[in-house]
């Protein structure tokens, strides 16, 4: 018998879930609105996610298994299979409230030409509510317009929801698929195609997705030294998106700082403003800096470009080799430093936050001290990260 097409086709990825897909699933299947169907996508788990997602026996589930490869090709084996109108993310260790669907389907209605977010909030490894100021700040935050937030993309990384993503199916399917090269910011760069294919990001002021903080560091974007170098790479294979952007007005709705660079703004000049913009972001910006260099040396291969860019702007080899020389994108060292500072502070965080429910928990008056003490220390901590 063939399944009546639904108008929303959730999918979510899991990969080594077993602790949390059970909640993650049910989570779904007790949603307000009812209309949808669940694609489960496990990426190759090696441990019990499989038996647990089979135990549900609701028709509305659709359970694939596929050889790991990432969550890039986990996300487009799952679009490739969603008949809905619209498209939610999820992921198989984070909680759905149960108007999530409700809430964001009305968004987009009053939004049609949009990919629709929510605000979240924290849980841990034991579906405990705590405190993440890094990511929350960037998260949970009031709505920007379609410009402001490529801006921030372009100098700062993302700044929105991942698993919260609603989206319909032809807006996916207009900007492609994800990168299955990419393992860190597989999701900022599919925002990246999404906003500047002209869909405006909305976020519903509500947190309607609960987003597990792994205890062991276990989520992608943890702060360690493979990661950093990950992302550094993936971030200018990223960035070459905004190359897309063939109008200066366009350029400069985005980035206003263009018109502050001395250069005129002009169409055939869109390239190197968008260097020069990158060059000009202050605190340096490693991958950000060295695509910037790069696309700068690319650009002042062709003697038709090189010669413009002499007569137009003043850009001649003396500058490109100055620019170049400028930025070392293979301090190591510094690299190692950053993240193992990173990683300190975070396991320092983590288990400040266990001492601290803890201790929250207890009624012992002797503890009294021992709370206040810890909690400034927290305090302290937090404000570093």
């Amino acid at each position: 018998m063939t399944r009546a097409q639904p108008h929303v086709s959730v999918a979510m990825i899991t990969y080594n879930h077993e602790r949390f897909v059970g909640e993650a699933v049910a989570s779904m299947l007790e949603q307000t609105y009812g209309d949808f169907e669940l694609i489960i996508v496990d990426d190759g788990s090696t441990d019990a996610t499989g038996e647990i997602v089979r135990r549900f026996r609701d028709p509305r589930i659709l359970y694939v298994r596929q050889e790991n490869q990432g969550p890039s090709q986990a996300r487009n084996t799952a679009l490739a299979m969603t008949r809905g109108t619209l498209v939610a993310q999820m992921s198989g260790d984070d909680v759905a409230v149960p108007t999530r669907l409700e809430r964001q389907i009305a968004c987009h209605s009053a939004h049609p030409k949009s990919v629709v977010f929510s605000h979240c909030s924290f849980i841990d490894d034991a579906g405990r509510r705590i405190e993440s100021p890094r990511i929350d700040t960037r998260i949970n935050r009031p709505n920007w317009t379609r410009e402001a937030t490529l801006r921030y993309l372009f100098r700062q990384g993302n700044c929105l929801l991942a698993p919260s993503a609603v989206a319909a199916r032809s807006a996916f399917e207009a900007v492609g698929t994800y990168n299955p090269v990419m393992l860190q910011l597989q999701d900022c760069d599919m925002w990246v195609r999404f906003l500047l294919a002209g869909y405006e990001p909305v976020i519903v002021q509500e947190p309607l997705i609960r987003y597990r903080v792994r205890d062991d560091g276990g989520n992608l974007s943890s702060p360690t030294q493979e990661v950093k170098v990950r992302s550094d790479f993936e971030r200018r294979l990223l960035l070459r998106s905004f190359l897309t952007i063939d109008n200066a007005r366009a350029l400069a709705a985005i980035f206003p700082e263009a018109a502050a660079l001395g250069y005129p703004l002009e169409d055939r000049l869109v390239p190197f403003l968008l260097a020069m913009i990158g060059l000009n972001v202050e605190p340096r910006i490693d991958a950000l800096h060295v695509f910037a260099a790069d696309l700068l040396l690319h650009m002042m291969q062709e003697p038709a470009t090189r010669k413009m860019l002499g007569e137009t702007v003043g850009f001649a080899l003396p500058d490109l080799f100055r620019v170049v020389g400028s930025i070392d994108p293979f301090d190591a060292e510094r690299m190692r430093r950053r993240a193992a500072g990173a990683e300190r502070t975070r396991r320092r965080a983590v288990a400040l936050e266990r001492q601290l429910n803890d201790l929250i928990g207890s009624r012992t008056w002797r503890l009294a001290r021992a709370l206040r003490d810890l909690t400034s220390g927290m305090r302290a901590l937090i404000n570093r990260r």
